[in-house]
């Protein structure tokens, strides 16, 4: 009795590794007899230039039969060399044991006019591929595959197989897309589709892609096609996740995305609660106090933060989640698992909540598509408290902050699995993150001497989520590495100061980050120049505006939703000049904005990009590119300087200087008395002067004013400051430093000469002399060519774009306009001409 109970037991327990050992078994069988019949031209060859890895496909054919739930496929590989032999010896199978079934129907090598049967199911290899293992996804999904022996140039290798089965979960409709291109040229091309003539069965192409022959079959419809699309894989970089650009067709016997509602409604029923639900639902209402705002944000937390994300996605649960007591109880559990147990925690308490289906990469293209459960990757909460619409995603880590703060996610739009659901829902985004950053360089007197970088950033809402859950990843020291490397790269040898803090403020999901660096050697030598350079880059900005050709036939990726901040502040060792004009761009996708400031010895540098669109049309990359040409041109700052030693404090005063502007003082006093005696033609008799009146009045005015005027122009000039003199290398962007030494010399000169030729004009004025109409043309003119000259040479020397401003005190445009209404007053007006008849004391002893 004892054995025979012994063997049942026995039986029992092997049956379930019979049964698996079933379904991974590889058979063998003759081809369906439904296989629709196609002509194949085998002495036909492509063009040996596509020919790529040593093979081509002679014959690729793939038949559908989607009432058997069958896909047949059949395929001649032609090997041409030995790359060949390498690259096209191996035959790959993925196919999921669960519910599908392998069958070979034959497997041959033609070598030279022989047929040799390669065909043995028990040399092939099932291994388990797990290609989501890293998002923690187990599909249970195998490899079939065998290496062939013995594989030699111009061998044919020829082989078939078709795979039975559908997963369960799906209801009996039709519904299947395929692509019609390929990577690799092929000779012969057949596909066939097969469905029951009484199926209502839509048919949409994509991308230009082929519109399939129909005919009848036997009993079946037949959609077929003969020819494929050969095309380059696209390896251009920042395309869109929705962006496929590929030719393809799909088939689906779904109406409207009513009836994927409804199919989705009946594999998402909550099972009735068991004890830990309702343990857990319990400590949410005590913690949350009847608040449904505070209760919701719990759930939520407990929902992201202590169930771990990893799904086992086999079979059937590949769409259908476990039931929310399981996931509770094992504490871990995929989007749909997530998803499921957060509504029965929100419904429990009387709060509405769905499910719903995204495509987080094709997102709102799926409109495009006929309806089809296929349409989604992932599954998010729908709920609505307060009149107020929320779209949680569960498996979103360490997000934070108030409900009303929270950020809908960028899926654009979602499947709501309800009764009551007709169609597709948009998700409107109305908040988003911002981050903002500020790095401050600290930059030294000496070439030797280190500079500092102090940088701090701030991130709120969804971009603080993002951050935060960034930085649970690794640790302090670790990111410490990571943040000096990216500053290393830029800015060449730095030391990490202080170790980064962190402050994360949960409740109003602000998250902040200060880094605190020494730059070595931060002034770099430029051995064309023979000048020490620094360079400050925007590279947060840079790294947000992809540079692609003007001619790009496919959209740029943005990041979407993103509003960046960044401003660089640089401390400069001495008073330094900046021409920035400000630039602020406006497009569909995008807004750009810059602008430069100016404060002591401050030089602050203003970005603020925002993205508008995940994406730029292929319409506005023309625009996009001249866009960015123009905003980049300011996210590079070369700043020079020629040092020999230290640069002292700007307050110092230039003695030299001081000296030159006696000397130039005293040069400019002899001149003036040489004027002030000089006469013009004396008249035998000398009418006495009439007083000063009229409109002389407003010009004795400006006269007593124009000294004051000079001397407050020299003075703002800095040009008895010694750091004026000492960054003239710095600010130059001549090859020849005396030469722009000489220049401001000549301009400190000039500027004495006005403020004495004013002085002198004053005198002459109020003495009514017969020179001052001479004298105050003489001034107008040489001032006027004085302020044309030096604009020029400035301009050339100094690289400093001269804005005309008619407002500026040293505008080329005053003395013109004054000499234009003074000079004809004083000839044609006879109070002028009777006003200014005095000639020189002496003269007149003399005569």
């Amino acid at each position: 009795m004892r054995k025979i109970l012994f063997l049942a037991v026995l039986t029992l327990l092997l049956i379930p590794v019979a049964l698996q050992a079933q379904r991974n078994k590889i058979f063998t069988d003759p081809a369906p007899t439904w296989l629709v019949p196609h002509a194949v031209h085998l002495d036909k060859k492509p063009n040996a230039k596509n020919i790529s890895d040593g093979y081509y496909h002679l014959v690729q054919e793939e038949q559908k039969n989607l009432e058997e739930h069958t896909t047949y496929r059949h395929i001649i590989r032609q090997i041409v060399s030995e790359t060949g032999i390498q690259n096209g010896s191996e035959i790959s199978v993925d196919f999921d044991p669960s519910y599908e079934k392998l069958i070979f129907h034959h497997l041959v090598i033609r070598r030279n006019g022989q047929v040799i049967n390669r065909l043995n199911p028990a040399a092939f290899k099932l291994l388990q591929q797990e290609q989501d293992l890293s998002r923690f996804i187990y599909s249970g999904t195998y490899t079939a595959l065998l290496i062939l022996e013995d594989i030699r140039k111009n061998d044919q290798i020829d082989f078939a197989y078709s795979i039975q089965g559908t997963n369960p979960i799906f209801p009996d409709k039709i519904n299947t897309t395929s692509y019609l291109l390929s990577f690799e040229p092929i000779v012969n091309y057949y596909k066939a589709i097969l469905v029951n003539p009484d199926r209502k069965v839509e048919l949409r192409t994509f991308n230009k892609g082929l519109t399939p022959k129909q005919r009848t079959w036997q009993h079946y419809t037949c959609y077929e096609w003969d020819s494929i699309v050969l095309k380059q894989p696209e390896t251009r970089d920042y395309i869109p996740s929705w962006y496929t650009p590929y030719p393809r067709v799909q088939l689906s016997e779904y109406q409207s995305w009513k009836e994927v509602a409804q199919w989705a409604v009946t594999i998402n029923n909550a099972t009735p609660n068991g004890n830990e639900i309702n343990k857990r639902i319990q400590l949410l209402k005590d913690s949350s106090k009847g608040n449904k705002t505070l209760y919701l944000q719990e759930a939520l937390r407990f929902v992201q933060d202590d169930i771990r994300y990893m799904g086992i996605e086999m079979g059937e649960n590949s769409h259908k989640p476990n039931p929310p007591d399981k996931v509770l109880h094992q504490r871990f559990g995929d989007c749909k698992d997530k998803s499921l147990l957060l509504t029965t925690l929100l419904r429990a308490n009387g709060i509405d909540a769905v499910m719903a289906y995204v495509n987080t990469d094709l997102k709102g293209t799926i409109r495009e598509m006929l309806p089809t459960p296929y349409a989604f990757n992932h599954v998010i909460v729908y709920t609505k408290l307060n009149n107020q619409v929320y779209w949680l995603d569960p498996t979103i880590s360490m997000q934070r902050g108030p409900l009303n703060n929270f950020c809908e996610p960028d899926y654009e739009l979602a499947l709501l699995v309800a009764d009551s659901t007709a169609g597709l829902t948009p998700i409107i985004q109305k908040q988003h993150g911002r981050t903002i950053i500020k790095e401050t360089f600290t930059l030294p007197d000496g070439q030797n001497d280190p500079g500092e970088l102090a940088v701090e950033t701030m991130v709120s809402k969804g971009d603080a989520d993002d951050l935060r859950y960034d930085l649970s990843a690794a640790s302090i020291q670790d990111k410490d590495k990571s943040y000096q490397k990216y500053y290393s790269d830029l800015y060449g040898d730095i030391i990490i100061k202080d170790s980064m803090q962190v402050k994360d403020n949960p409740d109003s999901n602000i998250l902040r980050i200060t880094e605190h660096y020494l730059i070595n050697n931060i002034w770099k030598k430029d051995s064309s120049t023979n000048k020490l350079k620094f360079t400050a880059i925007a590279q947060e900005i840079n790294n947000l505006l992809p540079k692609v050709d003007e001619d790009r036939d496919i959209p740029i990726r943005l990041r979407y939703p993103y509003d960046l901040d960044y401003t660089i502040v640089l401390n400069m060792p001495s008073d330094w000049p900046i021409d920035f004009s400000p630039a602020k761009i406006q497009a569909d996708s995008y807004q750009m904005e810059f602008k430069a400031e100016k404060n002591g010895d401050t030089v602050i540098l203003h970005y603020r990009m925002i993205t508008l669109k995940d994406h730029i049309s292929v319409a506005d990359i023309p625009q996009y590119t001249r866009d960015l040409a123009a905003f980049t041109s300011n996210t590079t700052i070369d700043l020079s300087a020629t040092m020999n030693g230290n640069h002292t404090n700007s307050n110092k005063c230039n003695w030299l200087t001081v000296f030159l502007a006696l000397v130039f003082g005293l040069m400019t006093t002899l001149m003036a008395i040489m004027a002030y005696r000089a006469n013009m033609p004396v008249e035998k008799e000398i009418p006495a002067p009439i007083p000063i009146g009229g409109g002389l009045a407003i010009l004795a005015i400006a006269l007593v004013f124009s000294p004051l005027t000079e001397l407050t122009m020299i003075i703002k000039n800095g040009y008895f400051q010694f750091d004026t003199w000492a960054t003239i290398g710095i600010r130059a962007h001549t090859g020849n430093i005396t030469l722009a030494q000489l220049l401001v010399v000549s301009e400190l000169f000039f500027n004495i000469l006005f403020l004495g030729f004013s002085v002198l004009l004053a005198v002459l004025f109020f003495n009514r002399r017969d020179t001052f109409p001479v004298a105050l043309a003489t001034y107008y003119i040489m001032l006027a060519l004085f302020i044309y000259i030096d604009k020029k040479l400035t301009l050339q020397m100094f690289e400093v774009p001269s804005q005309p401003d008619i407002f500026q005190t040293n505008s080329i445009i005053w003395p013109i306009v004054k000499m234009a209404i003074w000079i004809p007053y004083l000839k044609l007006s006879s109070r002028a001409r009777a006003t200014f008849v005095m000639p020189h004391p002496g003269s007149r002893l003399e005569h």
